[in-house]
């Protein structure tokens, strides 16, 4: 097909899969006593180079923006200006010290008009599908890749939609600390779990660098955007694992039998016991990760809800008689 360009996919990794631990365990190792809250968005920034600097969200991207909100959410516009009012405030991973609540000027929540615009860096989220564009690179004594993003200063970037641009969009996720140590990831509740969209963006280029260890490169032929929340928090109570690159063959009750049915490649599904390298599905049909689980990776454990408390019984006293020839017996009172 003409004007046909081949796109080299990759998804972004979460915290358990590069530290494994949850984003909240490891911020808490890492600056311990500074991350209280059991949930926080599970992003990171990219590696800079030494020109960067935040983009500086004039009227129009924060416009851009806000149409990115109401596209994912379908909700109206004053539910939309509530939510990005969160997402830019004081002290969140998209803003933090360049907000409204630091004087800097939001037109559409009219706020501080005329100061400088709020300051929006290049923040990366976990779980979302990248274009990537080029090969390996050294930055700073990293391992790095070059990503496509928007250019905060190419009047084309106001036109984009998550439909036409999903590969620089993210839908912002939640990790959250429970169960230790892998956690789950969650969506936004600030659009009543409905995606929220964040725009990766640059100030002045269409690129920006992201560590190698992040990438999970995804074969040709994969259904993209790849599902971004997994775990998520609604299948915390099974563990959670994912198939490789190849689809894996399905096995009955009894291990060895096959039914005939697959798993298809990067699929994530629950499972509830694991012998040795198998792994026993909740209809319980089982799968074979391989030796060495080169099939499938195990994500998260099951994690058990406590036994019910005994039920309470009635205290009873009773009256022992003791007799001469040496029997017992026991009456109520």
């Amino acid at each position: 097909m003409a004007g046909f360009v081949k796109m080299t996919y990759a998804r972004v990794k979460h915290f358990p899969e590069v530290y494994g631990l949850s984003y909240v365990a490891y911020q808490r190792e890492q600056k311990p006593g500074g991350f209280p809250s059991a949930g926080y968005p599970e992003v990171f920034k990219t590696v800079a180079e030494a020109d960067d600097r935040p983009v500086s969200l004039t009227p129009e991207l924060e416009e851009f923006w806000l149409r990115l909100l109401a596209e994912g959410s379908g909700l109206p516009r004053d539910k939309v200006l509530a939510a990005y009012s969160n997402l830019t405030s004081d002290g969140k991973a998209f803003c933090d010290r360049g907000s409204w609540q630091n004087g800097y000027q939001s037109a559409p929540l009219g706020e501080n008009l005329g100061n400088e615009p709020m300051k929006f860096p290049t923040i990366i989220g976990c779980g979302m599908t990248v274009n990537v564009i080029s090969g390996q690179l050294r930055i700073g004594g990293k391992d790095v890749h070059k990503i496509e993003c928007f250019n905060s200063l190419n009047p084309a970037t106001l036109k984009a939609t998550y439909k036409s641009r999903w590969w620089m969009i993210y839908q912002a996720p939640i990790g959250y600390f429970d169960p230790y140590p892998l956690g789950t990831v969650g969506t936004f509740p600030q659009l009543n779990d409905r995606p929220v969209l964040i725009p990766l963006m640059a100030h002045g280029k269409s690129y920006c660098y992201i560590e190698s260890k992040w990438l999970e490169f995804l074969p040709f032929g994969t259904v993209v955007p790849v599902y971004p929340y997994y775990p998520t928090k609604e299948l915390s109570m099974n563990g959670t694992a994912r198939t490789t690159t190849g689809r894996v063959k399905v096995f009955s009750a009894v291990q060895g039998v096959e039914t005939g049915k697959y798993i298809a490649a990067l699929t994530v599904f629950e499972w509830k016991v694991k012998q040795n390298n198998w792994l026993q599905l909740l209809d319980n049909t089982w799968v074979n990760c391989g030796t060495s689980f080169q099939y499938a990776n195990i994500l998260t454990y099951p994690t058990t809800t406590p036994p019910p408390p005994p039920p309470v019984g009635k205290k009873l006293k009773n009256i022992i008689d003791v007799y001469d020839d040496g029997s017992i017996v026991v009456k109520p009172q």
